[in-house]
């Protein structure tokens, strides 16, 4: 959602989240770099349902940057709180990505498609 794109941690928590099921987020690793210094970008699913049968529909183009894939072998979850919710945040993604110029660059979205249970049907 708007708002918390980028970021170093949780920056940007204290801003409204949209009710719904699941959203992604994309966080840094820093916040300000000099051009050719590596950042970290991860995008994570945040869901408080069941989620699942979930696939790119948009990877991040990263037009500013050279991108590098880091490979994510393990399916981690953390619990972590949002605006008093709680939220399971779970890792979906990684790129080390250097910047190419100087200046005000962005990070882009990235896009899925999932399946989700809503939260009176998971009771069932």
């Amino acid at each position: 959602p708007q708002g918390y794109g980028g970021g170093v941690g949780l920056r940007g928590s204290a801003k409204k989240t949209q009710s719904s099921a699941f959203f992604l987020r994309a966080e840094l690793n820093k916040s300000e770099v000099f051009k050719g210094e590596q950042v970290i970008v991860s995008y994570y699913l945040y869901k408080r349902s069941r989620v699942f049968n979930v696939s790119p529909r948009k990877y991040p183009e990263l037009k500013s940057f050279l991108k590098e894939n880091i490979s994510v072998n393990k399916v981690l979850q953390q619990t972590v709180t949002l605006d008093g919710v709680p939220y399971q945040k779970q890792l979906l993604w990684r790129y080390a990505i250097y910047p190419l110029k100087s200046g005000n660059l962005k990070i882009d979205s990235m896009e899925i498609q999932a399946n989700y249970y809503a939260e009176d049907q998971s009771r069932n």
